[in-house]
């Protein structure tokens, strides 16, 4: 019995040991993450999440064996009173590793969506500044189709090069500078020149 709990103890330290060594892993990847993000954290990461579900799911039924079996022992009344304790300290070992490995899995849980915010964030810049290139030359866009139509009152009534220069040119300017200043009304500009 006695070097069955030997064993028993050993594996439960294996299992500490390697849910120690992985959260370590997991906030260093978390950190290195934070200062400059690359794709393969996001493999690592999937790679640590495989290994904390592989250590819970290997612990688990053992644990849980384990734990009947001295239950039953520890009820049945020919138990030794001095075996109790080793095997009370053995359930509670138990648990605290399964704790630990538990602890694990939320920890690469949490820098999985740290990952994921860290990529929402850049899309959402990008995003922005399409919005703001759209602002920009849509109203551009419509002008110069405008006057690029060929028709009668294009085509017949502005036959000097000023009209033409005012309407096409000066409407164009006008409305660049309009666009311009709703976005710096909006602190749009302010946000972006923050998030650089």
């Amino acid at each position: 019995m006695a070097v069955l709990f030997l064993m028993l103890q050993e594996a439960l330290a294996t299992f500490r040991r390697a849910a120690v060594a992985t959260l370590l892993e997991v906030e260093e990847l978390e950190d290195a993450m934070f200062e400059r993000r690359r794709p393969e954290h996001v493999y690592r990461l999937v790679q640590l999440r495989r290994r904390a579900a592989l250590l819970h799911h290997s612990l688990l039924p053992c644990l849980h064996v384990v734990d009947e079996v001295i239950t039953r022992r520890l009820m049945s009344r020919d138990f030794p009173a001095e075996r109790r304790r080793p095997a009370r300290e053995f359930q509670h070992a138990g648990r605290t590793v399964l704790t630990a490995i538990e602890a694990l899995q939320d920890a690469v849980r949490r820098a999985l969506a740290g990952y994921s915010a860290l990529v929402a964030g850049e899309q959402n810049g990008v995003i922005n500044r399409l919005a703001i290139v759209s602002v920009i030359f849509l109203p551009l866009s419509f002008l110069t189709g405008f006057f690029g139509m060929n028709f009668t009152f294009l085509a017949d009534e502005l036959e000097s090069r000023d009209e033409f220069w005012l309407l096409a040119v000066g409407l164009q300017v006008l409305v660049l500078f309009g666009s311009l200043y709703v976005l710096y009304r909006t602190r749009i500009w302010r946000s972006l020149r923050d998030d650089d």
